[in-house]
């Protein structure tokens, strides 16, 4: 009985994460920002975790290797569904740091994520 526990720690993790994106995707959608961040960073922690489970406990499995990669493309996807909806706050939080002091911005208002005036440096 442990022994299969102990097998399908990684999967369990994995499991959570999936779960962990959907509700950090909601809370997003309903604009509670800080609860959607805490499980979106749990998401990105999970994985280092159950890469490790899996390795220190030998639990590999054909099904952990599907949910692991299922899990990684709805994360990321979750993530650029947000960024294509929202990126008004993208926009925002580029123009605030370059009031900071960092600059994002060209002169001529486009966003850059390259430090200096001109963007890419020629040859």
């Amino acid at each position: 009985m442990i022994y299969k526990l102990k097998r399908n720690i990684p999967n369990i993790i994995t499991i959570s994460r999936i779960v962990s994106l959907i509700l950090g995707f909601v809370f997003f959608i309903k604009n509670k920002i800080i609860l959607s961040l805490i499980f979106y960073i749990y998401g990105a922690v999970s994985d280092a975790f159950d890469g490790y489970f899996a390795r220190k406990l030998s639990a590999y499995s054909k099904f952990g290797q599907y949910l692991d990669a299922i899990s990684d493309k709805l994360y990321f996807l979750s993530l650029i569904i947000i960024l294509l909806i929202y990126k008004y706050y993208l926009l925002y939080f580029s123009f605030e740091t370059s009031k900071l002091g960092h600059c994002f911005t060209h002169s001529s208002g486009s966003i850059s994520p390259f430090p200096f005036k001109s963007g890419l440096k020629s040859r």
